[in-house]
């Protein structure tokens, strides 16, 4: 793959099955770029981005 070959770097992510897991995803992305978010502060955020996981993970960088 040439993007591979370019020096790509590849990340293996867990596939989102549930709300639980999209929870669970706000709450790590916030913690790998140094914050911290309550449970509830989390729930906001799915509920309001609903299914967009790109949308959500962006908006969790930016809160930080």
């Amino acid at each position: 793959d040439k993007i591979k070959k370019a020096g790509a770097q590849e990340v293996k992510v867990a596939r989102i099955k549930n709300a639980r897991d999209k929870l669970s995803l706000v709450v790590e992305e916030v913690r790998t770029v140094g914050g911290r978010i309550e449970p509830a502060g989390a729930q906001l955020l799915v509920d309001a981005l609903g299914e967009d996981l790109a949308e959500l993970i962006g908006e969790d960088r930016k809160m930080v």
